[in-house]
């Protein structure tokens, strides 16, 4: 009987060391998880801050792209100038061909509607690789 006295005893005293760690876990968990909100309330307020910052220059509207990265310069630059490419391309090419290849207008007319069907299509088919 004594040694299962003993032993209870000692398992008594383990529960209470574990109840005292688990507090301590959890008074830890919940400084550190307060002290992780606080830092990103102000992480948050610094990043407005700066958006504030560049934004709040006058700089309004499109103008607003002067103060945008470079790398944002130079894909807008790139599509206006594949866009530009695309358009000049469309408008002399029914007149292109039939000049150079003495096709009708409405021959050629109709190779750059398969064109554009083709260009349309292959957009659609290819749009999860782009």
């Amino acid at each position: 009987h004594e040694e299962l006295y003993r032993l209870r005893e000692e398992n008594a005293k383990l529960r209470s060391q574990v109840m005292e760690l688990q507090v301590t876990l959890a008074t830890g968990v919940l400084t550190e998880l307060s002290r992780l909100r606080e830092e990103n309330d102000e992480l948050r307020s610094k990043g407005a801050a700066v958006a504030e910052n560049i934004v709040g220059k006058g700089w309004k509207g499109p103008a607003a792209l002067l103060q945008a990265p470079y790398d944002l310069f130079v894909v807008f630059s790139i599509k206006a100038a594949e866009i530009m490419a695309y358009y000049g391309f469309s408008y002399i090419y029914v007149s292109y061909v039939s000049d150079e290849y003495g096709m009708s207008d409405t021959e050629a007319g109709n190779l750059y509607a398969a064109y554009g069907f083709a260009c349309t299509g292959f957009g659609l088919v290819f749009r999860f690789v782009i």
